[in-house]
């Protein structure tokens, strides 16, 4: 089980980073947007891309929450951990720290705590209703309004995007630290940072004017 937990958590750990660089770029773009008017009309196409954006965000933050048996999903991953009780040890942790088994040590105390042999279950329980309840609003606004078309009225408060993100950093910290105990890298999150500048592509215009509305302009 703890091989496949460990390929679980670097695929999710991947997904979680990935998402969160393109929250990155979402908030970024709309603050493009908000601080030049000269682009704020029509709006079509940066209410067609928040749209799409929030969709996909959506969709992909209920991944993590899945709680279906077929699902490689952190929800999934972390309920099997209850299932499988004293598969996460202080011995199995230190095996990962082939050259410094005294740092393997403190890690596991400051994790799972001094003199503990393994992770208990109410650390579990603890995470599984920390993506629970981050993922609430977005999971019924998934269901009802995204995977289903519900009735009317069926959703009354869908999420913000404060919710998005809140529920994104939730299941980054999750994620660190099961990636900590399980593969023994420590990162403090799964945010990536660019390593070239995405928005450089903005500053070239896109079209050109039409012929007409060019020579007006330059009357």
């Amino acid at each position: 089980m703890r091989l496949k937990w460990r390929k679980w958590i670097v695929a999710i750990a991947e997904d979680v980073g990935d998402q969160m660089a393109s929250f990155d770029v979402y908030k970024e773009l709309r603050s493009i947007v908000a601080t030049n008017p000269r682009i704020q009309q029509p709006s079509y196409l940066h209410g067609w891309v928040f749209l799409n954006f929030a969709r996909a965000s959506t969709v992909r933050l209920r991944r993590f929450d899945d709680q279906d048996s077929r699902s490689q999903s952190l929800w999934r991953m972390l309920y099997e951990m209850l299932e499988y009780p004293g598969m996460i040890t202080r011995r199995t942790h230190q095996a990962r720290y082939t050259k410094n088994r005294d740092l393997a040590a403190l890690t596991f105390d400051n994790a799972v705590g001094r003199g503990r042999d393994c992770l208990g279950p109410g650390r579990i329980r603890q995470d599984l209703r920390r993506i629970e309840d981050s993922c609430a609003r977005v999971r019924r606004f998934v269901n009802k309004r995204v995977a289903h078309a519900g009735a009317k009225g069926a959703l009354r408060k869908p999420p913000t995007f404060g919710d998005l993100e809140h529920a994104l950093e939730e299941i980054d910290s999750i994620v660190c630290y099961y990636q900590l105990l399980l593969t023994g890298s420590a990162p403090q999150t799964q945010n990536p940072t660019f390593q070239f500048d995405w928005a450089d592509v903005l500053r070239e215009p896109w079209l050109p004017r039409p012929t007409g509305q060019a020579e007006a302009e330059g009357t």
